[in-house]
């Protein structure tokens, strides 16, 4: 039998007791009806015999209809929250987990920007010397008859710019070539320049002398050599 039947037997019995010494202090003998009344609120389900006034058992209460179903109580209180159990073992360290696959190439990253100029680098040692080339062949021997000299006119000297260069130039005859030249100044004074006349990549066609103003004359003279005709 559970705990709740047992309460329940308890209380029908407390109100049937209640009801009997009620009439008892009253002197009075409970009619059927008030037994049977104290049965029905007290929740019995048996029939009681119960004598009448005239001597004749009844029975009550087992026919009878029960009264509506009272309403469920409130929910209790929530109980205290109980103590925190005890830390539990540290697991076994699982196996190591197979080798992933290898990933796709990923795509080719922007170019970067140009960098900065490095610096200038030491400089590089001193190469060896390279040898001496081959002696060129020997010229032919020119004759006296191949060649002449020309002397230009003398340049006089600008008096209004006694400062000025003066210079003297004389060209070969016809096609012939320049072998050699100089100048010659009256006073004595250097040359500054003396160089032959041309075109660049051309035999020289003449010669000329430079000096700086300084009164007398300039001359140039120039070796020709005889190109057959």
């Amino acid at each position: 039998m559970s705990r709740r039947t047992i309460r329940s037997s308890r209380a029908k019995t407390a109100t049937l007791v209640s009801a009997g010494a009620l009439a008892v202090a009253l002197n009075v003998a409970p009619s059927a009806t008030a037994i049977a009344d104290a049965i029905h609120k007290s929740g019995a389900d048996s029939a009681v015999t119960l004598p009448n006034p005239n001597g004749v058992e009844s029975a009550v209460g087992g026919d009878r209809d029960h009264g509506p179903r009272g309403d469920r109580g409130p929910k209790g209180d929530k109980g205290d929250k109980g103590d925190r159990g005890e830390k539990g073992k540290q697991g076994a360290t699982g196996a190591t987990g197979a080798t992933g696959a290898t990933g796709a190439t990923g795509a080719t990253g922007a170019t970067g920007g140009r960098g900065a100029t490095g610096g200038t680098g030491a400089t590089g040692g001193t190469g060896a010397t390279g040898g001496t080339g081959a002696t060129g062949g020997t010229g032919a021997t020119g004759s006296p008859e191949d060649t002449y000299i020309l002397v230009s006119a003398p340049v006089v000297d600008d008096p209004t710019a006694p400062t000025a260069d003066d210079t003297a130039s004389v060209d070969c005859t016809g096609n012939d070539v320049a072998l050699g030249g100089g100048g010659v100044s009256s006073t004595g004074s250097p040359l500054t320049a003396s160089n032959p006349i041309g075109v660049v990549g051309n035999p020289a066609s003449g010669w000329t002398v430079t000096r700086s103003g300084a009164g007398g004359t300039l001359t140039a003279w120039v070796v020709c050599g005889i190109i057959p005709g």
